[in-house]
Parts: structure tokens; sequence; C-alpha cells
């Protein structure tokens, strides 16, 4: 029997048994009753002990995340007074949490006469609903911004949310500054351009002027200098456009070499005096800087009244740069070139005991070969220009001290393509062009850049591969110091039917033999 159904009975009727009939039956359903109870309620104690050890667990977690998150967390009473918060380790306010509890909820904010805190906990109050808001903050002359979150509890309590959300408004402050701008110049983008037009349209400006202008020569300098001397380029063009304009005015990036300015309220007059000041200070920035030109082909066009849209006034601008662009193509190009030559004659790869020395040897085999004098003219000029290109090659390559590597050797052999460019936009030196691009090909086919063989390379450009080769190795180099006559000659010998043409071989070996028996000292 149940031990506590025992001290009921010893209770009520004392150790004299009871005779009832039915007894018996009763006591045993009352006493499994009993044992049914003890079995509930184990289970219920067994469940709270579990649920007390899951909340202890839970808010331990709880605890950890709240620590882990950068937020303040906030319990307002119903006048916005903080009656608790927590906050986590990398917390950044405008004050210290600890000083917070207590406090009004305007506190948070430096300018508490115009806090937006009082008024968000009575809109949270009497709608029920969250509110969210953003306040800046100026702490140690840096500005900050934070997010506010406020939403109802119960009793009339508040709970808010606080997080710095400076990074992220930085964020995308530069993703909307880089949705306007063009990265390289800095200037407002073609997107940007189009939304100013089309706000153009619905405007009742009268005069509105437009100038279109277009960076001459801007795909050579790339070619052949590289993307940094053009970005360089495109850099001047962009600051030379900025800085003639007036502060109301509108300039953007609108293509790979193009920009185009917007005048307001501009007349002819006033758009010529701003194209002049662009000519002035291209003038001015190229004598400070003569290495790299700069040339703008620029047209302009203007409004005057809403007879002429804003389309109709791009197209007229833009028509009259190309026309000014095909007059100073031929300029352009022949200043570029010569600029191309000047900087290969300041790196010293125009040498003139070299290019001299050069010029000796291909003679001598054009006239042995019978070559006619102006067929001997042009080879005298492929002697001296045959590695302009190399005018795009870094310095650090061509001077390398040593042998060079894979990526080093196929910058060295783009040399030939940029200087057949370079030669072709050159009224002299276009005659040479393909000679140029065509001079490091080899006899068995394995030279470059086309892999010509035998006969297929010209006669030209066997010659200088031959004499080319001669003088670099009687030639002090970067990284030997150069082979005397003799081995020259047997290094020669040993290339003849791989890299030299055999007959042209054996012409060389018994011309130099006989006109230049002693070589002088190479440059």
């Amino acid at each position: 029997m149940h031990s506590l159904l025992k001290r009921q009975l010893r209770k009520q009727f004392g150790n004299k048994p009871l005779d009832i009939p039915g007894w018996e039956s009763f006591l045993q359903q009352v006493n499994d009753a009993y044992r049914e109870f003890d079995v509930d309620r184990n289970m219920l104690e067994r469940a709270l002990e579990i649920s007390s050890q899951e909340l202890l667990e839970t808010n331990s977690q709880l605890r950890a995340v709240l620590e882990a998150f950068p937020d303040v967390f906030l319990l307002l009473d119903s006048q916005g007074i903080i009656i608790e918060l927590k906050s986590g380790s990398s917390t950044e306010l405008y004050m210290s949490p600890e000083q917070l509890l207590g406090q009004h909820i305007e506190v948070i904010h430096p300018d508490t006469i115009n806090s937006p805190f009082a008024m968000a906990v009575e809109q949270v109050q009497q709608s029920g609903k969250l509110i969210t808001f953003e306040y800046p903050v100026t702490l140690n002359q840096h500005e900050l911004y934070f997010e506010a979150r406020l939403l109802p509890v119960s009793g009339d309590h508040v709970f808010a949310i606080i997080r710095n959300v400076t990074e992220r408004r930085i964020m995308e402050d530069q993703l909307r500054y880089l949705s306007m701008h063009d990265a390289l110049t800095g200037l407002y983008n073609r997107a940007y351009f189009k939304l100013e037009t089309a706000h153009l349209k619905k405007q009742s400006h009268r005069w509105i002027g437009l100038i279109v202008g277009d960076v001459d020569g801007l795909k050579l300098v790339n070619d052949t200098l590289g993307h940094e001397a053009g970005d360089d380029l495109l850099i001047k063009a962009a600051h030379t456009i900025r800085d003639s304009l007036r502060e109301c005015d509108f300039v953007a990036r609108i293509g790979g070499d193009e920009f185009a300015a917007i005048l307001y309220n501009c007349n002819h007059q006033g758009i010529e005096g701003v194209i002049s000041r662009i000519r002035n200070n291209i003038t001015l920035i190229n004598s400070r800087n003569p290495t790299l030109p700069l040339s703008l082909s620029l047209g302009y066009a203007v409004k005057k009244d809403a007879s002429t849209s804003i389309d109709e006034l791009f197209k007229e601008a833009d028509d009259n740069m190309y026309k000014e662009k095909l007059d100073h193509r031929k300029n352009v190009n022949n200043n570029l070139v010569s600029t191309l030559i000047k900087s290969m004659d300041k790196r010293d790869f125009f040498n003139q005991g070299h290019v001299e020395h050069m010029q000796k040897l291909v003679c001598m085999m054009a006239e042995a070969l019978g070559m006619s004098p102006n067929q001997i003219s042009h080879m005298k000029l492929l002697a001296q220009f045959h590695d302009i290109g190399k005018v795009g090659i870094s310095d650090a390559v061509i001077f390398k001290k040593g042998l060079l590597n894979s990526q080093e050797r196929l910058q060295i052999e783009r040399h030939p393509e940029i200087g057949y460019r370079i030669a072709r936009l050159s009224p002299e030196l276009m005659p040479i062009a393909d000679w140029i691009l065509r001079h490091h090909e080899w006899w068995n086919g394995q030279g470059y850049p086309c892999a010509l063989a035998g006969e297929d390379i010209p006669l030209e450009c066997r010659i200088l591969t031959l004499v080319d080769a001669y003088d670099a190795m009687t030639s002090d180099r970067p990284y030997r110091k150069a082979m005397s006559h003799e081995e020259a000659i047997e290094e020669i010998k040993s290339k003849a039917g791989t890299q030299f043409d055999p007959e042209l071989v054996r012409l060389f070996l018994s011309e130099i033999e006989t006109k230049f028996p002693s070589p002088g000292s190479k440059a």
C-alpha cells in the first residue's frame, strides 16, 4: 500500500481493521490512483528539471549572441527612460553605454533639442508598430552614422536597438559615387550624362552650350607606350577641360577617349571663350610636360531656344568635333611619332655610333647585292628605326642585367608590331613599316611575330637580321660583355640556315673581311 495512503487511514481510523463490504476493492483503487499520481509527479519534476536546464542554456546562448553583436539593446519605460540595457563589447556610441541607464533615450543623440528619439518613442506607443531611422553623430572630428529600431513591448514599454552603420553608409556612398562617376578621371560618367541631358529636355534654359572633345592619338599611345600612359593622357584631358569651365558647368567622360561638357546659360561668345581657355591650357600643360603632349579635337554647338532638341545639339557638336579631328589627324600623328622618336633618343636607343655602324654594314650588303640608291636609303632608315617599337617596352626590361624571364621575353617580342603601328603613321617611315614588322623573322621559321621562313622573309629584313646580330654580339649589353670579332663570326656561321639566310652569311663574311677587317669600337 502507498505510504501516504497508510498515513491517511491511520490518522482517520487508527489501527483497527474495518469490516465494510467492498472496502478492500475501494482501497485498491485509491492505492492505484496514488501510484499513478507518483508517476505523473515524477514526470513533471523531470520535465521541469529539463526545462530549467534548457532555459539556462538558452539564456547563456542569448547572452553570448548579445555580447557578439555590436548593437546596444535598450528597454524603455513609458516615459522613454532607459531601465535596462545590454551592449556588445565593440559598441561605439556618443557616450558609454554604462552612462545611459536611468537617462532619457534622447541623451543618445548629442543634439538633444533636435533629437528624433522622443518623437519616435511616442509614435511607437501610439501606432504599436516598428519604427526605423538613421541619424549622424560627429565624434572625434569624424562623422558616424547610427540606425535606431524601436518596437513596442508589453506595458507601454519600448525596446530599442542602436547599431553603428557608418561602414555601410560609407560603402553606399562609394557605390553611389561610382554609379555616377568615371573611376579613372573622377568626372561624371556616361550614365549620369544621359540623366543630365534627360533633365535638360524638361527645362526651359534659353541658352545651352555643348562641347564634345576627343583625345587625339589615344589608341596609338595605348598600343605603343601602354595603357598606363594612355590613362595619364585621359586624366590630363579631364583636368584640362574641367579647369577651363565655370563652376556651374557640367563635364563627363562619355566614352573611351571622348568627353562632353554642358554649359548652362551660355551663348556663342561664351562657349568660344571656354574653347579658347581649353586650348591655352593644353599649350601650357604641354610646355611643362613635352614627353607626352596632349591634343584634343573639340566641337561645340549652342541651343538658344526650344526649336533645337538636346539630341540635335549633341549631334551638331559631335559632327563639328569629327571635322576637327580629320584636320588634326595628320599633324597629331606626325607630332606623336616625333615625340616617340625623341623619347627613344633620350633613352639612348639611337646612339649615334651604334646607328652609324649599323648603316655602314647594311650599305655594305646592299651595295654588294646591287641595290638602287633609293633602296639603300631605305635600308639606312631601317637600320636607324628598326627598333622604334621598343619605345613601348619598359626600361626595366630593355636594360635588365641578366636573362629575361618568359613574361619579359613576351614583352620584348611585341616591339616589331608596335614599331609597325608607329611607322604606319609617319610618311617618312611608311616605306619601311612592313620591314620593321618582320625584322626578327628567322630563316627556319622560328622567328617572330609572323613565323615567316626562307625567301618569304623580305630580303631587307634578312640583311638587317644578320647585321643586327653581328652588331649586338660585338657590342656591350647590360647582361654581358661584347664578343670579339672572331667569336661573332663563328656564332654567325653556326646559325647559317637556322637564324640567317646561308647565302647572305657567305656574302657577309666575304664583305666584312674585305671592307671591315678590324671593326672599330662599338657603342
